[in-house]
């Protein structure tokens, strides 16, 4: 619905659009349209007849196309020939509407660009006022300037007919000025208003309405037949006219702009009051108004001063300085107006006006009075008399008196020239002077009537004994005797007195007639400034000392040998901070632990710095100092910068404001003399309910405040005048008053105080810029007395880390190699993480640690782990791996991490003899070695006899029995631990380093693997017919026998099954008895390793007699049930030969027959004679699905303990058993022999004694790593064959020449070949590690 709405909208604008711009065609579609005769708004008496319509259409009288003026206004009316046959209708304009509009020209702005604007002297009788600018379009129409005479309008660029006004050239954007004579009198500029022009034409198209207002005659209606008179006007239709019309005009613009005051012209003529025709030049004044000074000028040489151009207005004159022999006294006259107080004449200047000033002339006595100061580059002592770099004294009372009677006649203070005068004193009398001012700042400089000029000396002095009574007025100040301030120069008690003379009051020195004007003139007193005595107390911070578990630290504040900035107080630094950590807090914080020494404590220890600050040598004395500390503090030891033990006395405490300090007080240091500084050191201990407090609340303040409570001073040294007159001795009572304190006057929990140590701990306040901070706080605190900025401590809940990564080390590839793994012992990208590993923190020095504070965690999945919250002391970490929670969580590589399959790497002994080597972890590396006297012997003691029901266990999953795996946790879970670190309070004593101890990594790597390999095969056959004769009797290839032996890779893996095949003759073959003997090697394949603690740790062999050995003591034989144990035959035949390797690495061959003796084997098993397995071997040697099937499908089973023959194997030895075993069998007819499976001859070893524990692998010919487990072969369905510690031999056959090459097949399997298996058998799945 918007929309059609939308489109309605659109279409009604566009029709009116077209009949706006289309309006004259349509008005004139129905004849031509004529704009004569043309019309005006006032047009009247216009006589039209219907002829004159545009409507009307008779074409006998030009009809259509004939143009006509006028229009009706009721569109579409026709108008009759007839309508009105005589007579008139009168019409006049009543309305014209402009239809359109067209503008030709640019109509004119201005705008102003004026700033300020002021009068000036353009010349002797013509002022200039401006600035203007304003910028316009157009051109210039007038210039109207309003004034407080009245106004007057200018051309542009012109000037008035009267000459008195004129304007400069207006430009736009260009400056000019208005210029007025004097003489048009004007005072004010009220205003400037500037006007532009410019013509502009507008062409309009115009509907005109007429209406009829008058009628005559009559007119015929023919409808009614009948005649009308036109009488009324209203039945006559409204005309509309439409014409072109132009008017032309002229615009205009313009602005006002600011006006100003006028100036006048003073003249101001300085005369002497006794000569008043003579100008006195040099004098200065000065114009005033709105306690401004306005304007200045100095007379010329003939006393005058013009001022030309001053603004209108009231203003104040001021005398401000006249030359040597006149006084600003007397009076002026202006304009019939007398003034007599010349510095304050208050005029109105609306007019040029002129001034008269009378001075009056004096005689006088006098001198100056100055500070004379010390001479030279070294500062030497004043000279006596009045030179450059010298000083004058303003403010002090000077007093004349007559001589003759010790009048008082005047009393004058010098002025900031250090000058005084008495005028106009008769020569009747002679006179002397007395200098009143502070005795405390000022002495006397020396008497002296012969050193430089007269003019320059000084003839004044105090007296020694007024002096000294003078000084011990002020010996000692305290709290029982007090004094003025210092600072309070009014006060009478400061009063001291000079006398023209050599002595004080005791011998003056007078003056008079017979003195010359400059001898009277120049009676001048030198004083020089008395040192200035000013002791400086500070207090801040030096150090706090933490100790907790045998641990310590100091941390530095401001240092025990720094000197302390004596312009600041201790509110003018930020509280300092000192962060205690939330463990340390936490260890043994209840109270019952407050005795024991190894909980937190902390020491704070406060500087008091006391300085003399005096000018000159004073030396001061500290009578009293007062202390004030937070009750949380104890103070335990207090002592001086020597060493010197400070004695305290309680004071009782002092409260208010919600603030309590406990008070103490020394008089200690009343006899030593300061003249430099001296330093308190004061210990507290803070209290362990604040510790608690802290740890509660997370943050206290500590506040600790000091005051100078009494002192004195002396001079140092004796005193000498520049003449070398004694003045003062060594150790004489200066009686000087600190400069800026006042001693025992502070009340540290006073309302002004308390809330004025708050505010200094604001922000607002510590950005304040020091010499703000300084002022401020030496309102509050003078400088005898301060406070120590605020301790916060700080409960710092961040606590100390320790993290690392615990990962399997990679092997070296050239180790390896060379049948050793071995790793670099460093952590590189790439590598395993272990994920689960115990970590736990040991405390080596305080037992109570591992109580109250156990620190532990596991490795994370990136095998990372972080210890956190610990106390400092001394650690190792302990690392336990292969527990039950490891074992049951995976690994990113699904191992399991067992301390049977794995150790700690290489770990490098010589960077841990350090307590800090955890500093340096840098290129990371393996920081933890195992425990290797105790928990590695035990793991290694569990499988160090080797058999199944262990191997059971080392090969438990995570999926097995759980059972299993628990036992598999809790017998070869492994520990490390690293060395001993040292763990301080701050890391590495350093508290600007973050406490994260990093990257104390622990790395494993699998442990060098074992590997027996077994092997059988045949080694000799005998088949003899039924009549005796010896078909076959030999141990290789003869006639008709094909012998290719089993094949093995150097891993020990059967790559390809031997076949011993002889062709026989059927008639022969069977009834014929078969012998086959057979010989074992037993191989030790494993890798390189070594029993001792060198190679353990470090992988370098110290050692090599302990090389890792393995004894074999157990091997089954599973005797094909076409084949048949031969105890004699077997006892007849045997050869033993073993390979060994010494203590000292030869190699050694042992070889001697057992003919005869051969009884290796004992049956185990026999169907014939009803004997099964025992049931001991049931999941103890062999597997019981292994047992069970050997039991119901073997026929005859051995077993050798290898008694005689056992020999411990180092890596490469072997044992060699050549026709140790000898089976037998008749052969039968074809019909007879058994299946192929039935005859299988497989041996396994099923225990062995391994030195280190270390269960056996090996790689299979797809390099799949497989544990042994010894006891697991089955003998019928040959599971788990191809393991190496199972042998199989060569295949037998006898075949029958061009016959149904039926078979009898003998196979005996020394190692395990999964690549070669007899067609037919099922694969079988393998343990893999």
């Amino acid at each position: 619905m918007k929309v059609i709405k939308r489109i309605i909208l659109i279409l009604i604008c566009l029709l009116a659009s077209c009949i706006f711009f289309n309006i004259d065609k349509v008005f004139a579609q129905d004849a031509p349209f004529s704009e004569e005769p043309r019309l005006n708004r006032n047009s009247t008496g216009l006589n039209i007849q219907y002829m004159d319509l545009i409507e009307y259409n008779d074409g006998a009288n030009g009809g259509i196309g004939t143009p006509r003026p006028y229009n009706c206004t009721e569109r579409n009316a026709v108008v009759k020939k007839y309508q009105c046959s005589w007579g008139g209708h009168y019409y006049k304009v009543v309305a014209v509407n402009t239809i359109s509009e067209s503008k030709t020209g640019t109509s004119p702005s201005i705008t102003s660009a004026t700033g300020s604007v002021s009068w000036k002297k353009y010349n002797s009788d013509t002022y200039q006022v401006g600035p203007y600018k304003v910028n316009f379009s157009g051109t210039i129409n007038k210039v109207t300037i309003s004034t407080d005479k009245g106004s007057v309008t200018l051309n542009n660029n012109s000037t008035s007919s009267d000459g008195k006004y004129s304007v400069s050239n207006i430009t736009s954007g260009g400056t000019f000025y208005i210029y007025l004579k004097k003489a048009t009198g004007v005072k004010k500029i009220n205003s400037v208003n500037v006007s532009v022009k410019s013509a502009v034409t507008y062409s309009q198209y115009n509907q005109y309405l007429l209406q009829c207002y008058e009628t005559t005659g009559s007119h015929y209606d023919s409808i009614r037949g009948k005649q009308y008179i036109c009488k009324d006007v209203n039945w006559v239709q409204k005309l509309e006219h439409y014409q072109h019309d132009s008017t032309t005009k002229t615009e205009t613009d313009n602005v006002n702009l600011p006006g100003a005051l006028g100036i006048i012209e003073l003249n101001i003529y300085k005369r002497d009051k006794y000569l008043p025709d003579v100008g006195v030049p040099g004098a200065k004044y000065e114009l005033w108004s709105d306690g401004k000074k306005q304007y200045s000028g100095t007379t010329d040489s003939s006393g005058h001063l013009l001022l030309d151009e001053v603004l209108i207005g009231d203003y104040i004159i001021k005398e401000v300085y006249v030359p040597y022999g006149f006084e600003i006294e007397g009076y002026a006259t202006m304009n019939g107006k007398k003034f007599t107080d010349l510095t304050n004449m208050k005029v109105n200047l609306d007019d040029d006006s002129t001034m008269y000033v009378y001075n009056e002339s004096y005689i006088d006595i006098g001198g100056i009075v100055f500070l004379d100061a010390k001479t030279g580059k070294a500062n030497g002592p004043p000279n006596g008399y009045y030179d450059s770099g010298d000083k004058v004294v303003e403010g002090i009372e000077v007093k004349l008196y007559r001589a003759d009677n010790n009048q008082e006649l005047e009393t004058k203070y010098t002025d900031s020239n250090g000058k005084y005068e008495f005028k106009h004193r008769t020569k009747a009398y002679n006179y002397y002077i007395r200098f009143k001012y502070n005795g405390q700042i000022y002495e006397a400089t020396t008497y002296n009537e012969t050193s430089a000029a007269a003019k320059f000396r000084s003839y004044a002095t105090e007296g020694l004994n007024e002096r000294r009574t003078f000084n011990n007025k002020f010996t000692p100040v305290n709290a029982n005797h007090t004094v003025p301030k210092w600072t309070d120069t009014s006060n009478s008690a400061f009063n001291i007195y000079a006398y023209t003379g050599p002595d004080g009051p005791n011998n003056k020195k007078t003056y008079g007639k017979n003195n010359t004007t400059d001898e009277l003139k120049n009676i001048n007193l030198g004083i020089k400034e008395r040192d200035i005595f000013d002791l400086n107390l500070r207090k801040d911070l030096v150090k706090v000392d933490v100790s907790i578990n045998g641990k310590s630290h100091t941390y530095e504040y401001n240092g025990e040998g720094k000197d302390l900035e004596v312009t600041i107080r201790g509110t003018d630094i930020p509280d300092y901070e000192r962060q205690l950590r939330k463990t340390d807090l936490q260890y043994k914080s209840a109270a019952q632990y407050d005795s024991d020494p190894d909980k937190l404590q902390v020491y704070v220890t406060y500087k008091i710095q006391i300085k003399n600050q005096s000018v000159g040598k004073i030396t001061g004395y500290v009578l009293d100092l007062n202390d004030y500390a937070d009750t949380s503090y104890q103070l335990v030891n207090s002592y001086d910068e020597n060493g010197k033990a400070i004695n305290w006395s309680s004071s009782g405490s002092v409260s208010g404001n919600g603030k309590t300090y406990n008070k103490i007080h020394t008089t200690s240091l009343s006899n030593v003399g300061i003249t430099d500084k001296k330093w308190i050191f004061m210990q507290y201990k803070v209290s362990y309910d604040t510790l608690r407090e802290l740890l509660s609340k997370g943050e206290t303040t500590e506040e600790n405040y000091a005051e100078i409570a009494g002192y004195k001073n002396t001079y140092t040294d004796t005193r000498k005048d520049t003449e070398g007159r004694v003045m003062a001795n060594a150790g004489e009572n200066a009686g000087l008053i600190d400069c800026d304190s006042t001693p025992d006057n502070m009340n540290p929990t006073s309302s002004n105080v308390q809330n004025f140590v708050k505010q200094s701990k604001t922000d607002a306040y510590q950005s304040l810029k020091g010499d703000e901070k300084s002022k401020r706080s030496m309102a509050v605190f003078e400088d005898d007395a301060d406070v120590a900025p605020g301790l916060k401590l700080i409960r710092d809940d961040t606590p100390r880390t320790i993290s690392g990564t615990v990962f399997e080390d990679s092997p070296l590839e050239d180790k390896l190699n060379n049948n050793e793994r071995i790793g670099d012992g460093q952590y590189t990208s790439g590598e395993n993480i272990v994920n689960k590993v115990k970590v736990e923190l040991l405390c080596q020095n305080n037992e109570d640690v591992d109580t109250l504070n156990k620190v532990e965690t596991r490795s994370n999945q990136d095998g990372s782990y972080t210890l956190s919250g610990y106390i400092p002391g001394d650690y190792l970490i302990k690392f336990t791996y292969g527990d039950k929670e490891c074992l049951i969580n995976p690994q990113k590589n699904n191992q399991m991490y067992t301390g049977q399959d794995y150790k700690s790497t290489i770990y490098t002994e010589g960077d841990y003899k350090d307590l800090y080597w955890y500093n340096n972890t840098s290129p990371r590396k393996n920081d933890a070695v195992d425990d290797y006297e105790g928990r590695r012997q035990v793991v290694n003691s569990y499988s160090k006899d080797y058999k199944y029901d262990i191997a059971k266990v080392l090969n438990a999953t995570r999926t097995n029995n759980s059972d299993l795996l628990e036992t598999l946790a809790e017998k070869t879970y492994m520990t490390a631990n690293t060395a001993k670190m040292a763990m301080e309070i701050e890391y590495l004593k350093d508290e600007k380093t973050s406490y994260k101890v990093q990257n104390v990594d622990f790395g494993i790597i699998e442990r060098p693997r074992t590997k027996i390999v077994l092997e059988k095969n045949v080694s000799h056959i005998k088949l003899t017919s039924t009549d005796g004769t010896t078909i076959f009797d030999t141990n290789q290839s003869t006639s008709n026998l094909t012998w290719k032996e089993n094949k093995y890779n150097d891993r020990g893996n059967m790559v390809s099954t031997g076949l011993v095949q002889g062709t026989v003759d059927e008639n022969l073959l069977y009834g014929s008895t078969l012998n086959v003997r057979y010989t074992l090697e037993i191989r030790n394949h494993s890798e390189v390793d070594y029993n001792e603690k060198s190679y353990y740790v470090t992988g370098v062999v110290k050692d090599r007699s302990t090389m890792n050995r393995i004894e074999p003591t157990s091997v089954i034989e599973y005797v094909p049930n076409v084949l048949q144990y031969d105890v004699e035959l077997t006892k007849a035949n045997g050869k033993v030969t073993i390979n060994n390797t010494t203590a000292t690495g030869n190699n050694s061959v042992s070889e001697w027959g057992i003919e005869g003796n051969n009884d290796l084997w004992q049956i185990l098993a026999s169907k014939r004679e009803n004997k099964n397995l025992p049931d001991s071997y049931r999941d103890t040697l062999l597997e019981a699905g292994a047992f069970d099937e050997a039991n119901k499908t073997i026929d005859e089973i051995l077993v050798t303990d290898l008694n005689g023959v056992k020999a411990k194997l180092a890596r490469n030895d072997k044992i060699n058993l050549t026709d140790v075993l000898t089976l037998t069998r008749v052969i039968a007819r074809t019909e007879d022999t058994s299946n192929a499976d039935e005859i299988q001859n497989i041996a396994e070893v099923i225990r062995l004694t391994i030195d280190n524990g270390r269960r056996p692998y090996y790689e299979d010919t797809t390099n799949k790593e497989v544990v042994e487990i010894p006891g697991n072969t089955y003998p019928s369905t040959l599971k788990n064959i191809e393991e190496v510690d199972t042998g199989r031999a060569e295949v037998l056959t006898f075949v029958v020449p061009f016959g149904a090459n039926r078979q009898l097949t003998l196979i005996v399997i020394a190692i395990v070949s999964l690549g070669i298996l007899v067609a037919g058998i099922v694969v079988i799945k393998k343990k893999v590690l």
